[in-house]
């Protein structure tokens, strides 16, 4: 009895695998919507068929789908040719579908007040130590960009002067790939502490702190135009007449020289912990910052040596 059981098995399952497969039948619509860049024949069509060839269809590539907005037609005899490529004869398979397919591309909104938000962001993290006021923004209106994680990136690299008008290219990345870049018009408005003329102050005239003070002011060219550090000063003086209250942007001041030639001067040493001074005679003129040669009172050697202020220089020991 067991025999025979095993016997009918083995010869159902015989019959069975002598049994021809029914084909595939892939079913498309007329219209179809995708969400990837590239259009695979799974993302359009219903396919029915044993596993292993519904898996090998679906993976049949249509090329790219359409940018957002647009659509793309793709004829029947386009998808029996990739059909085709893929290893299946016309009599392999069951093809249903119209004679030209419409895709389009599923997209999300984006939303104009994401654009405020990293422009703002961008701009107050640029101008931490700055008061700064949006005049205007001007938005975009929403449109549709594809499904993924959205990330906003303002360029300001050629903006010359966030105090007057601009316009800044923003990128739009999908999961972070660059989709499109837009531009939007800007107005901002900062104030913040600098320095200006605390009296009348004359051409050529070596700058000192009291000549200046500090004053909260309407900012109309780039934050580095201003002096705002009292350090900055040193060695300074007016290239044009300031009257009291007038700022002082990098156009109406230079680096002075402040040694001279045949000057006597301090010599500053400095080695780990202890600092030794001596007195020096200039071999050159320069300004702060500057390199110059100095001789050694005390030894008569000439040392190089790098000037930091009227009348001292400073030698590395």
């Amino acid at each position: 009895m067991k025999k025979t059981f095993l016997s009918f098995i083995f010869v159902f399952i015989l019959a069975l695998s002598a049994f021809p497969k029914a084909p595939p039948e892939v079913r498309i619509k007329a219209e179809a919507r995708v969400e990837n860049e590239i259009i695979m024949l799974g993302n359009i069509a219903h396919i029915k068929g044993n596993r292993e060839d519904v898996k090998r269809i679906e993976r049949i590539s249509l090329g790219y789908a359409p940018k957002i907005g647009a659509v793309r037609d793709i004829s029947r005899s386009r998808i029996e040719l990739s059909i085709a490529a893929a290893g299946y004869s016309k009599t392999g398979y069951t093809l249903i579908a119209p004679p030209q397919i419409r895709i389009s591309r599923l997209g999300q909104q984006l939303d104009p007040e994401r654009f405020r938000e990293s422009i703002t962001k961008a701009i107050l993290k640029r101008f931490e130590k700055v008061e700064v006021d949006f005049v205007r923004i001007d938005l975009p209106l929403p449109f549709d960009v594809p499904l993924g994680e959205v990330d906003l990136k303002p360029k300001f690299a050629g903006v010359r002067n966030f105090f007057a008008p601009f316009s800044v290219p923003i990128e739009i990345r999908v999961n972070k790939r660059l989709v499109q870049s837009i531009s939007v018009d800007v107005e901002i408005e900062g104030h913040a502490e600098v320095f200006v003329a605390n009296r009348d102050l004359r051409l050529n005239q070596r700058l000192q702190e009291s000549d200046l003070r500090l004053e909260r002011v309407r900012l109309e060219k780039p934050l580095n135009n201003y002096l705002r550090d009292p350090k900055d000063l040193c060695g300074m003086k007016l290239v044009k007449e300031l009257s009291r209250g007038s700022v002082l942007t990098n156009d109406t001041f230079v680096a002075d020289v402040v040694v001279k030639t045949g000057d006597l001067v301090r010599i500053v040493g400095r080695s780990d912990k202890l600092r030794i001074f001596v007195n020096g005679k200039a071999q050159g003129s320069g300004r702060i910052g500057d390199r110059i040669s100095v001789k050694n009172l005390q030894s008569n050697t000439l040392l190089q040596a790098i000037v930091i202020d009227e009348g001292m220089v400073k030698v590395l020991l």
